[in-house]
């Protein structure tokens, strides 16, 4: 006979689709979801608990950090990870319109067609070119 649990924790993923009709559909994913009681939990579930806990957001710094020390990594590699992701996008991003402004013609007299698509880019993204460029250049 099994004995009950003093606790137990579960976190269950949900997925929400924006519907074209302006509404919100929301479901779960039951096979992915975690629970963990007192003392029933296993290194591959107590890791993917920990996993969980460090992507949520609004959890305290402290909360996070440990549960990435658990995992053998820190918040800062997680947020440079993060950044490097980001860098990379932008990039495609720059290369996208460097190709468009070639195959268009488009290139303003003494400028580099690489710089006008940084300005473009950064433009879009909301941020000063300066700060794209140094971001550029922290994360190669």
């Amino acid at each position: 006979m099994r004995k009950p649990q003093d606790w137990a924790v579960a976190l269950i993923p949900i997925f929400l689709d924006d519907l074209s009709d302006g509404t919100v559909k929301g479901y779960t994913s039951w096979q992915q979801t975690i629970v963990i009681g007192k003392d029933s939990a296993d290194e591959d579930v107590r890791n993917r608990f920990y996993k969980a806990l460090s992507e949520i957001t609004w959890l305290p710094p402290s909360i996070r950090t440990s549960a990435l020390k658990q995992l053998g990594s820190s918040l800062s590699k997680k947020q440079r990870a993060s950044k490097r992701g980001e860098t990379l996008a932008l990039r495609h991003l720059i290369n996208e319109a460097k190709a468009r402004m070639r195959k268009q013609g488009k290139r303003k007299k003494g400028r580099r067609i690489h710089d006008d698509a940084v300005a473009e880019v950064a433009e879009q993204q909301g941020m000063s070119e300066s700060a794209l460029r140094k971001q550029l250049q922290r994360y190669k």
